[in-house]
């Protein structure tokens, strides 16, 4: 489809007892396992539009329904574990400018973790794994951040790039180093790169317009370890915005669009 179609999406996510997939240890959050072996994935494109729906473990009550143009209905059960849904474009762009709405976030539990972010994945090039990244601009999330990555032993923890003020309000950014992990590229296991943008805790959004470009100059030219740069991107993965709903379940609707 074109990376730049000009229509509104919605997506209605249910999610059923979701159990906890960032666990805490010695007071620290850690980050889940984005993409497991036991993964089920189902991308989807009807009508012009672009879903996503991951679940950590396979779970046959889990599931994605899609109704007409505009809605989805996603059910997740607790034996899915963690769940990242959404909706968006099956290719990326880095100068996208992406409007979104959360309505109706109705959380099991107020204390489970729950981010909503634009998300995506980049590699080098078209043949392998070279250069791949992993990407999140975070804008609504209740405390979470990635400092303490490093939950398997194999990962050092989350860098800290640099802040940097986009659509009204400031951003902290890191980048970790994923070792031996699953991807959204294909079967097996690689390292790669994970990016964060993350919204001020007090001034999180439930409607706005994300300007991807902005995020990505300074993931490209962070202020702090510049060696640690977004690699060269020559294929863009899918780009979605999306819940990643952790420990609990609930109900939320979701819409997305670009008008560029």
């Amino acid at each position: 489809m074109n990376s730049y179609t000009n229509r509104n999406t919605y997506t209605y996510i249910r999610a059923l007892w979701v159990a906890a997939a960032f666990c805490v240890t010695s007071g620290s959050i850690q980050a889940a396992e984005t993409f497991q072996t036991s993964e089920a994935r189902f991308p989807n494109t009807e009508q012009g539009y672009f879903t996503s729906h991951y679940e950590l473990n396979n779970d046959p009550n889990t599931y994605l329904y899609t109704t007409s143009y505009t809605a989805s209905y996603i059910k997740m059960s607790g034996n899915s574990q963690n769940v990242v849904s959404g909706r968006g474009w099956q290719t990326g762009h880095q100068w996208r400018k992406v409007n979104f709405s959360i309505e109706n976030y109705y959380p099991d539990n107020s204390s489970q973790k729950s981010v909503f972010a634009l998300y995506g994945w980049t590699k080098s090039n078209n043949t392998n794994y070279d250069g791949m990244a992993e990407y999140y601009i975070i804008d609504k999330h209740n405390g979470w951040y990635p400092e303490h990555q490093n939950d398997d032993g194999k990962d050092n923890g989350a860098r800290w790039l640099g802040t940097k003020n986009v659509d009204g309000a400031k951003y902290d950014y890191y980048v970790s180093t994923r070792t031996d992990k699953p991807h959204a590229y294909g079967p097996g296991l690689t390292t790669f790169k994970q990016y964060w943008a993350i919204r001020d805790y007090y001034n999180q959004r439930d409607n706005g317009e994300i300007n991807v470009g902005q995020h990505f100059q300074m993931w490209i030219n962070p202020q702090e370890y510049k060696h640690e740069k977004y690699p060269y991107i020559g294929n863009w993965g899918y780009q979605i915005f999306a819940i990643e709903l952790i420990g609990g379940g609930g109900s939320v609707n979701l819409n997305a669009w670009s008008n560029n």
